[in-house]
């Protein structure tokens, strides 16, 4: 289970990058924001373990109250990886339909809030509330008629939150290439005349 804080905590920091929007504006922009870093950097991971799952069997891969699976990282079996349209067919990122009877089946996954959360994983805001933020703001700014409308901030913030997300991303995949990369290839005899 995920750990969540609720989206207000969020509000000091964004308070700090833009002044005017209503607080349900705000809150609303936060909980946008989160849901595109999430989508975009695949940065909050989960695991879910069926024990027995039979053929024609629909399983929803996320199972957390306000999350939704937004990326199937690996299915697995009690002998290993499974195949996608052998063993099990993705249907969207959250929700696989079972092909053939499994036992102590494993999915790992990447989350994101869904559209209404009001609760988000926490380690949004202990590691990457200044993107969260900016791009709560950058949301904020471009909003057309607003008395705090500016195209250039929001520009400004999109690009912070974007180098935000690409850094959580960078993360995620140095993490799987460092598990891929341990096997290395025999040394190659030859023989020469």
């Amino acid at each position: 289970m995920t750990s969540t804080v609720h989206r207000t905590e969020f509000m000091p920091a964004l308070r700090m990058l833009i002044t005017g929007p209503l607080e349900m504006m705000m809150e609303d922009a936060i909980t946008s924001a989160a849901i595109s870093f999430c989508r975009q950097s695949e940065c909050v991971v989960a695991k879910r373990s069926i024990a027995r799952a039979s053929a024609g069997e629909l399983v929803t891969v996320c199972d957390v109250d306000g999350m939704l699976s937004c990326s199937i990282i690996s299915v697995s079996g009690p002998n290993g990886e499974l195949s996608s349209g052998v063993e099990y067919f993705a249907i969207s990122p959250n929700e696989i339909s079972i092909l053939a009877p499994l036992d102590e089946l494993t999915i790992w996954y990447a989350m994101a809030p869904a559209n209404n959360a009001e609760q988000l994983p926490s380690m949004l805001l202990q590691q990457y509330a200044d993107a969260i933020c900016a791009g709560a703001a950058s949301i904020l700014y471009v909003q057309p008629d607003r008395p705090w409308t500016d195209p250039k901030r929001g520009a400004y913030h999109q690009t912070r939150f974007v180098e935000g997300w690409r850094e959580a991303k960078r993360f995620r995949l140095q993490n799987v290439q460092a598990k891929q990369t341990t096997h290395t290839n025999p040394v190659r005899r030859h023989q020469f005349f």
